[in-house]
């Protein structure tokens, strides 16, 4: 804890206090199909899963937060879907966020959104890298982000 945890989240909020971040991306990937042990398990799972800790809209589940407002989740969602119309963008499944978008959410109060990729993107069977499918999603992502965050300057100007 001492020498990995704690330090890491210092360094985390230190990063978001110097730079002025203003939303943060907590971003992964998973598996195509739900593993044995997992809730979904033997399921397809969505291409992108997008969470902020809330139900499939992207609100405030019952007694608890959520890590960015629900309204900047589905516009981010929409944005995805536009780049990545051959398949489902999920909103907080199977993932709804993990520890660190909600413990930074809760310290700063800077929005964060759990990025799911689906290893099927851009992973053979054989689990072998394609470098040109991880390329166009990397430039598919950032689309979606510039996009997203274009709106939301948008919407604070007015």
């Amino acid at each position: 804890m001492l020498r990995h945890y704690f330090p890491f989240h210092e360094a985390v909020d230190r990063l978001l206090d110097e730079h002025r971040v203003r939303c943060a991306f907590d971003c992964h990937s998973m598996e195509p199909v739900g593993p044995p042990l997992a809730k979904d398990a033997g399921r397809r799972r969505p291409l992108v899963c997008l969470g902020n800790h809330g139900d499939p809209n992207g609100e405030s589940r019952r007694g608890r937060l959520v890590s960015c407002p629900p309204a900047w989740l589905r516009s981010l969602a929409a944005h995805f879907r536009d780049r990545f119309p051959e398949g489902e963008v999920a909103i907080n499944r199977p993932f709804p966020g993990g520890f660190t978008p909600m413990a930074h959410y809760w310290h700063r109060g800077i929005p964060w959104v759990a990025v799911e990729l689906n290893r099927g993107l851009y992973e053979g069977q054989d689990g072998a890298i394609d470098e040109w499918a991880v390329a166009e999603l990397r430039e598919r992502c950032w689309d979606a982000f510039t996009g997203f965050w274009e709106e939301v300057e948008v919407e604070a100007e007015d």
